[in-house]
């Protein structure tokens, strides 16, 4: 991190739902991220109890309550006190805005410095949705981005919200959009390779364009883009007279209330269940796509 001081810190990341083992996008975004911040400084992760941290690279510590409502256990406040102590932190990073409250407290008695990691603007994500509470959300947000030491968004939009609508010090905001690990372009081989793969499991014909979508499919924008892309996006290549393509996703259908994610039909359609790897769906499609439109983050 920028900001950061060039000197070596001590880093105590609190990560309050499962990432470990990272499969979707969002878990690797944090683990992949606070892999790198390890290399330049001493980080621990101070994670939920349902997380697996055999193979974390760095010093993980699954002693959280997880879910939501667990920035309102003291037990969650008492764990991330004992760890800033325990370790020495020089800084404590929180995964969205939810546990900045016990991180300023943190601050007030232990002066380590409050880094918050915005994913999105999440009054915006709730109120786009639907969902009550909204207000509230953004009042803790407002108060945790304007109080902490440093905020990190996903993209300018996000930051431009926060400085423009809650007086956040564009001083003390950076942007870390989400990245990936590779290096360069996947070569024509690999294409071609990954492609060839892809339409032999699949029974796609060589002629027919492949579309690929994946995410957190239980997550109400990703639900709502991929309902969109079935019932109507489909019918409406058709009727402009497009007909040799196929839609792929992929990604996770578990919460209550997304089962009609399941019931979705179509020719051109495929959901592939949960997949573990999907560098070489992504690579061996024809077109990724993202048709996200609500919430913050890196909707496009």
């Amino acid at each position: 991190i920028e900001r950061l001081p060039t000197s070596m810190a001590v880093i105590v990341s609190v990560v309050w739902y499962k990432v470990f083992p990272a499969v979707y996008g969002g878990q690797k975004g944090i683990a992949e991220f606070n892999e790198r911040l390890s290399r330049h400084h001493t980080l621990f992760s101070l994670c939920s109890h349902d997380n697996d941290t055999e193979e974390v690279p760095y010093p993980a510590l699954p002693l959280l309550r997880g879910g939501r409502k667990g920035f309102l256990m003291p037990s969650n406040w008492t764990a991330i006190l004992r760890t800033i102590r325990q370790t020495g932190a020089t800084h404590l990073l929180v995964e969205h805005p939810y546990f900045g409250l016990a991180g300023l407290f943190a601050r007030m008695l232990t002066g380590v410095r409050l880094v918050v990691h915005a994913h999105n603007i999440e009054s915006k994500v709730f109120r786009d949705n639907g969902r009550w509470g909204w207000r509230g959300v953004g009042i803790l947000e407002r108060m945790v981005y304007r109080r902490a030491d440093l905020v990190m968004f996903k993209t300018e939009a996000d930051r431009d919200h926060a400085v423009g609508r809650w007086k956040v010090d564009r001083e003390k905001t950076h942007i870390v959009p989400f990245g990936i690990t590779r290096r360069s372009n996947p070569t024509t081989e690999e294409k071609s390779e990954a492609s060839e793969g892809i339409r032999a499991r699949y029974g796609i014909p060589e002629d027919t364009t492949i579309l690929f979508f994946c995410g957190t499919l239980d997550y109400e924008p990703n639900a709502r883009a991929l309902g969109w892309m079935v019932q109507e996006l489909l019918p409406e290549l058709r009727r402009m007279g497009m007909r040799r393509f196929r839609l792929l996703a992929s990604g996770r259908i578990r919460k209550r209330g997304f089962d009609w994610l399941t019931g979705l039909t179509d020719p051109d359609y495929a959901y592939l269940g949960e997949v573990d790897d999907v560098s070489r769906l992504m690579t061996g499609s024809d077109l990724f796509v993202n048709p996200v439109d609500s919430g913050g983050g890196i909707p496009s």
